[in-house]
Order: structure tokens, then C-alpha cells, then sequence
């Protein structure tokens, strides 16, 4: 989440990843996955689809909504 906070999009995706690679049934039971993914808007869809898909939140048949003044980082 400090990665994500700070905007250090690529490190927080890195450490996301290797945790969730890591102890899968974790993120089952944790919403700070779903939290970061959602900070991490501008990191590249391909990499936010592979940890959503990691946590088990799907992006949606026609992708991520689009931003807006409430959801923007």
C-alpha cells in the first residue's frame, strides 16, 4: 500500500504480485488487494489484469471503467 500511496506503481504491482504468488489463499480473505489495485490506475492494464485476475476481481467484460473525479488518483 506504500508503493501505491506513494505512485510507485510498478513496486507495489511487484510486491502485490509476489505475495499473492506467495500465499494465494491470502488474498481470499483481504480487501487491501482489491484497494491497491484500484490505486494503481495508471500502471499497464496487462499487469492490472494479471494481479486482478491473481485476487479474483475481474476488470470486466469491456475492461476497467473509465476514471472519474471520485475514483482518480
Amino acid at each position: 500500500m506504500a508503493h501505491a500511496d506513494a505512485k510507485q506503481w510498478d513496486a507495489s504491482l511487484d510486491t502485490l504480485e509476489k505475495t499473492l504468488r506467495q500465499d494465494p489463499d491470502w488474498a481470499r480473505h483481504q480487501t487491501l488487494p482489491g484497494v491497491i489495485v484500484q490505486k494503481v490506475g495508471r500502471a499497464s492494464t496487462a499487469r492490472l489484469r494479471r494481479v486482478s485476475e491473481l485476487i479474483g476481481v475481474s476488470p470486466g467484460i469491456q475492461g476497467f471503467p473509465p476514471a472519474t473525479a471520485k475514483t482518480a488518483l
